[in-house]
């Protein structure tokens, strides 16, 4: 998912390691909030039109049929697809990059890495319905995005996301990788990342709990993907704005001479 993707390569001074987390989980707020939001929104609407408007509730019915015959490899295949194929392909698009031998084994270890997440995800969902039901009410809900975002999600989820990424981002080069993983990406860079991520995902996740056990997974692939390109699309536009600001202002600094 590129919300856990966005790992800052900025060199921090670590000497008050409290403030450094805050400021850069405040920069990954200022960069995510608006996509952030509209996730959030979409999910609501997605909910709210399962449970009043009856045709879309046939549409997901098929999804959650497909789902309750497919069990874990139909997690493993639409994760693959949705959390890995999609976004990794927009992404190439968006930064107009030529494919590359890079590009297939990049995809490639992608698809794989978001298999296997698919299936610890569906994993997951199970347990949470065998602990605490299978029940659409808030107390329900609440224990299961505490135990999701509180205790799986910064002990375990985010950090496996967050390394399969960085992996991925050195060119798939043990090397490389192991000389990211210093005392600073633990007590800072990894901090920061899971701050910035329970602003953006602790609703996101309250949204796919509201939701039957069976329409879970693949509302999570769902939400995940659509984040995803959305992050990509106003990374990109913001980029553009910087490039043609830089550009207006170069002209100005040639009429002024």
């Amino acid at each position: 998912m590129k919300a856990f993707s966005v790992i800052s390569r900025r060199r921090y001074k670590t000497k008050n390691k409290t403030f450094t987390i805050f400021r850069m989980a405040t920069e990954a707020f200022k960069r995510n909030w608006l996509p952030g939001l509209i996730l959030q929104l979409f999910g609501v609407m997605v909910v709210v039109a399962y449970y009043f408007i009856a045709p879309f509730r046939n549409v997901l019915q098929i999804v959650a049929d497909m789902k309750a015959s497919g069990g874990y490899i139909f997690s493993a295949v639409i994760t693959a697809i949705f959390a890995g194929f999609i976004p990794f392909i927009v992404q190439i698009i968006f930064e107009k990059e030529r494919p590359n031998r890079m590009h297939v084994w990049a995809g490639v270890f992608l698809m794989f890495f978001w298999a296997y997440r698919g299936v610890e995800v569906d994993l997951l969902y199970r347990y949470q319905a065998i602990w605490f039901g299978d029940e659409l009410s808030f107390t329900v809900i609440l224990k299961k995005t505490l135990i999701d975002q509180f205790i799986y999600a910064p002990f375990w989820s985010i950090a496996i996301v967050t390394l399969g990424i960085l992996f991925k981002d050195c060119r798939l080069s043990w090397r490389t990788f192991r000389r990211q993983i210093d005392r600073t990406f633990i007590t800072v860079t990894y901090p920061s990342i899971v701050f910035s991520t329970w602003i953006i995902w602790v609703p996101g996740v309250a949204i796919i709990y509201s939701l039957p056990q069976l329409l879970q997974v693949p509302m999570m692939n769902i939400i995940a993907c659509f984040y995803a390109i959305l992050v990509m699309y106003l990374t990109r536009h913001r980029k553009e704005l910087r490039q043609q600001a830089d550009l207006d202002e170069s002209a100005i600094a040639v009429d002024v001479t």
